[in-house]
Parts: C-alpha cells; sequence; structure tokens
C-alpha cells in the first residue's frame, strides 16, 4: 500500500497541465512528500497543495508565495493539522492576497498568544473557507492583525478559548470578511464569539451561538489596556464583554446573523459596542443574558452612534435592559422587533435615543426606561402591543400595551404591529455551497445548506466543451441540514470520465451558481 501510495504522489507531483502552468503537490503521511510545510515550501504562484487524510503535527508558516491553494482531499473529518499546543497551528505573515485559499481542514490544538489557531498578520488576505477550527487555546482561533483582510466562510468555529476573541479577533485596522460560519461554544474575556478592536469587519451570514466568558482566573489576561478607557471603564481590568460579539473603537457591519445563547458578566450578552460605529441589521438577537449587575443582555451600546434597523431581538436577560441598554451614546433604532426581554426592552442612561417604527411589546419590567431627565427619548410610531398605547400611570393609565417610563415621548403610537414577524428566524438569501475536495481524484463532496424543506435542486456537471456529463438533481429534506451529493468523476452511464476542467452548474429556488471543478487522472 505505502508503495501504491508514493508511486500515487511522485505521479503527481510530476504533473502539470501545461508548460508553465501550476502544479499539484500531493501530500500523504505514507507519500514522500508527507509534510504540509515541504509541499508549500516547494510550491510556486497559484500552485496546488491537495492534502491527503491523516494527522499532521506541524505549526506551519506561509511561504511568500502568492495564489496557493491547500486544499484537503477528503475534508476536514479526515485531513487535522494539530499544533501540538507548540504556537500558532497555521502562520501567515507575509501579504499574501484572496487568490490564496486553505480549504477543508480541521485546525486543532494551537496555544500562542495572537491566533491559535489561524494567525494572519501584516497586510494578510487568503480565503478561509470549509475548515473545522477547534481546541486552540490562548489565541483566537482565526486572528487578524496589522491590516490583515482575510475572507472567513464557511467554517465550523468552536470550542476554542482566549483572552480577547475565542472564536475570530481583528484587530490593529484589520478589516475581514467573517461570512456564513458557525461560531459557538468558544470563550474569551472579551468576545467570546468574535472580537474587534480598532477594525471594520464585515459580520454577516453567521450562526454566533452559545459562546461565553471567562474570568481573569481562567486565562492570562495579557493585554496591554492601559491606554485604552471607555466611559470611565478600566480595561487594565474590567469586567468581561460581549458573549457574542465585542466591538472596541471599531466601524463594522453587523448583517443576518443569528444570535443566540451567548452570555457576557460585563454587558452584551449578545453584541458589546464601546466607542464603535456599526450599522446593525436584520439579525436575530435571542435568548443572550448578561448576569449580575450589568446591563444588555441583547445589546449593550456605549459611546459613540450606532444604528440598529430591522433586528428582532427577544428573550434576552439582563439586570437591566434586558434586550437593549444605550449608555453614553447616540442610538437610531428603527423597524425592529423587542419582544419577551427580561428587564426592560430598553433601557436609555444619558443617551440621544430615536426608536421609531418597532414592535416593543411583552417585555418585563418597562418596554422603554429612560433614566436621564436631560434627554427626551423620541419613541414615535412604535407598537406597544395594544391599540391603546403603552402604559404610563399619569399621561396613559389606560394603556395596555408595554409600559414606559417619565421622559419618553410616546404619542402619536401605531395602532397595529410593524410588519416583522416575531421570533421568526431570517431567510438566508443563498444556500451555501461547499465542494471539497477540489482538485480531486476519485470523489469529491458536493454539500449545500439551505433553511427551506423539501426544495428541489438542480446539480448538474458539465464538460469544458459544454456537454452535459452527469446529472446529479437532488431534493432536500430537512432545514438547517447539510446535503451531501458525491460525485466519483463519471457520466450519466457510470462510465469514468477523463482528467480535466468540468463545471457544476448549481440551482436552488432562485439562486444560480456555477463552480469549477478539477479532475485529476
Amino acid at each position: 500500500m505505502k508503495n501504491h501510495v508514493g508511486l500515487i504522489s511522485i505521479l503527481i507531483l510530476m504533473l502539470t497541465w501545461c508548460a508553465g502552468q501550476a502544479n499539484i503537490w500531493y501530500v500523504h503521511p505514507d507519500s514522500t512528500l508527507n509534510s504540509i510545510q515541504a509541499g508549500l515550501d516547494s510550491s510556486s504562484d497559484n500552485d496546488t497543495v491537495l492534502v491527503g487524510p491523516g494527522i499532521y503535527y506541524e505549526n506551519i508558516v506561509w511561504p511568500n508565495t502568492q495564489g496557493i491553494d491547500l486544499i484537503s482531499e477528503y475534508g476536514p473529518d479526515t485531513t487535522i493539522i494539530d499544533g501540538n499546543s507548540a504556537g500558532s497551528v497555521l502562520t501567515i505573515a507575509n501579504g499574501i492576497d484572496t487568490s490564496t485559499v486553505i480549504s477543508g481542514f480541521t485546525v486543532r490544538n494551537g496555544s500562542a498568544y495572537d491566533g491559535s489557531g489561524i494567525l494572519c498578520s501584516n497586510h494578510s488576505a487568503p480565503r478561509i473557507c470549509g475548515n473545522i477550527i477547534t481546541s486552540n487555546y490562548g489565541g483566537a482561533g482565526i486572528a487578524c492583525t496589522d491590516s490583515s483582510s482575510p475572507v472567513i466562510t464557511n467554517n465550523f468555529i468552536s470550542n476554542n478559548m482566549s483572552t480577547y476573541g475565542g472564536g475570530i479577533v481583528a484587530m490593529d485596522y484589520s478589516s475581514p470578511v467573517i461570512a456564513d460560519n458557525s461560531i459557538t461554544s468558544n470563550s474569551a474575556y472579551f468576545g467570546g464569539g468574535i472580537f474587534c478592536m480598532e477594525s471594520s469587519p464585515t459580520i454577516t451570514g453567521n450562526t454566533i451561538s452559545y459562546n461565553e466568558y471567562v474570568t481573569a482566573e481562567n486565562i492570562d489576561m495579557g493585554m496591554d489596556y492601559s491606554k485604552k478607557a471607555f466611559n470611565g471603564i478600566d480595561f487594565r481590568r474590567p469586567p468581561p464583554l460581549g458573549g457574542g460579539i465585542c466591538l472596541l473603537s471599531s466601524a463594522s457591519l453587523i448583517d443576518g446573523n443569528i444570535i443566540i445563547g451567548n452570555s457576557a458578566i460585563g454587558g452584551g450578552g449578545g453584541i458589546c459596542c464601546i466607542s464603535s460605529s456599526p450599522t446593525i441589521r436584520n439579525n436575530t438577537i435571542s435568548e443572550n443574558i448578561s448576569p449580575w449587575s450589568y446591563g444588555g443582555g441583547g445589546v449593550y451600546i456605549a459611546g459613540d452612534s450606532v444604528l440598529f434597523i430591522n433586528n428582532i431581538v427577544t428573550a434576552n436577560v439582563a439586570a437591566f435592559g434586558g434586550g437593549i441598554c444605550c449608555e453614553y451614546t447616540s442610538v437610531i433604532i428603527d423597524s425592529c422587533t423587542i419582544s419577551g426581554n427580561d428587564r426592560e426592552g430598553i433601557y436609555i442612561n444619558h443617551c440621544a435615543t430615536i426608536i421609531n417604527y418597532t414592535n416593543i411589546t411583552d417585555n418585563k419590567g418597562y418596554g422603554v426606561r429612560n433614566d436621564w431627565p436631560g434627554i427626551i427619548v423620541n419613541a414615535e410610531y412604535n407598537w406597544w402591543g395594544d391599540s391603546t398605547g403603552p402604559y404610563h400611570p399619569v399621561t396613559n393609565p389606560g394603556g395596555l400595551g408595554d409600559s414606559v417610563s417619565d421622559y419618553v415621548d410616546y404619542v402619536p403610537w401605531l395602532y397595529w404591529p410593524v410588519g416583522i414577524q416575531e421570533h421568526k428566524l431570517p431567510e438566508p438569501i443563498v444556500p451555501v455551497l461547499q465542494i471539497n475536495p477540489n482538485p480531486f481524484r476519485d470523489r469529491t463532496d458536493i454539500t449545500y445548506y439551505t433553511r427551506q424543506n423539501a426544495q428541489r435542486t438542480e446539480l448538474k456537471i458539465y464538460d469544458i466543451s459544454g456537454r452535459l456529463v452527469r446529472n446529479l438533481a437532488h431534493t432536500s429534506t430537512h432545514a438547517l441540514c447539510p446535503a451531501h451529493i458525491f460525485w466519483y468523476g463519471d457520466d450519466n452511464a457510470g462510465r469514468k470520465l477523463p482528467g480535466g476542467v468540468y463545471f457544476l452548474k448549481f440551482e436552488h429556488g432562485d439562486h444560480r451558481e456555477t463552480r469549477k471543478l478539477l479532475l485529476v487522472r
């Protein structure tokens, strides 16, 4: 068997599609090329390093080479890069761009101050997709520092622990795209799921769930916060902040995420924004908690200005401001549902706040509570749960809707709900499609995710001349579950096709997508 695998690896090492074009380097534990680092170091620009199944105990340093595709042969369940607690599993510090791809690996057991799993620094911007990033300690699962802008998509990021950003961290003017990932059960002192400081990430389409805080006794407080002070909080030893997402001095787009079941002691069980100016829209923020004496079970906002549009904030819990807590800031809340939160739907203190066209219903305590008489909250044109408007013991004692405190201008109110369905998770705009491995030799796994039940999906394979060679039509049966379709490089008659370039046309509902496949013979 070893001789057979060795022969295959030697043949693939010698393979080029034509003179001057990219090479494919095959790495396998039983091959003469049995190290991922060696495969990368052997590569030239635009080469592919195809990694066979196995566990690779390596701490990889990316070479100064553009456009390498590092791809596993059979996906992250069988192809593991283990850092052996000896540093970052994968370090990229040479400014490579998005033509570089890292896909199909489990990245585990890293231990470093920055980026225990994957560290991107010095203007680096690879595409990191379809991986499992898990069980890394000391630094984030993925770290983006020094103006780095990786594209991080379709990964499963879980059970990582760090001082800041258990799952992902963006610092020092970095601007990563963080899209369509599952970021779950990570823990950190700041930002159990995601932490951003002086950066501008795009965070969209992710499920950010059950991330939590760790206390100073559980992890090294190595960061120097002596030069950072936000609204009187001492960042040399602050309380843990932002169970799901924590933003400090950052301008970001947080759009279309499901943020559920996260927790933080110091505020912002779901999202914490301090001296930041994000746009937060189209998210479901539910069942997050900020226990003890801090506010903002769903969202905590302090300093700078925030635009909060078309979000659903439900069933969150905090000492005050169970749904949203706004302090010393400027916030616009528009076209949202704030419902079923414990200890106020919205709590406001020293804050210029506008709340319009929002459903504010079934919150325990107040729907809206303003603790600062110096600023009147503009809360006109909202639905309070009843056509009689909100309850106030003096100005509207007959109101059967949620209660309001003093210093809230709630007149006029709406007589019917805003057109947002409460407690409903948002449908994604497009399904998520993954192909792994690609290039492939014997078999590739075509995986897609959707939230629509029983939808017909068309998957058709065409050769380079445009001839249909294989029809892989499939019907998804369960929402939220991945559908797996295997293609063995054969046609509709079961005949093996020659090596070369093929095209997958993917159709699901109104969505159309074409991907290139490379079959190696």
